[in-house]
């Protein structure tokens, strides 16, 4: 659930909607999670990542919103 409202904060810093019931979605999220989190976890040294690249926001949910906006990679481009 960390990880849903990690994301919902960011999208909602770039002004993109989101759902209106945060909890039904943090559930449907976590429900769908836990179908694909294993593989992701597997998979991820095979590419030569760590999850901390892979997953930022399952590893430190709190420094998401924090991260730099996308205008911000635009203009330093």
């Amino acid at each position: 659930k960390a990880r849903y409202f990690a994301a919902l904060q960011r999208l909602r810093l770039e002004g993109i909607p989101t759902t209106s019931d945060e909890h039904a979605g943090a559930e449907l999220y976590v429900s769908l999670r836990s179908r694909w989190q294993s593989h992701i976890e597997r998979l991820a040294p095979t590419l030569a990542y760590n999850m901390e690249e892979i997953d930022p926001a399952g590893t430190n949910p709190g420094a998401i919103p924090h991260q730099r906006h996308h205008e911000d990679f635009r203009r330093a481009a």
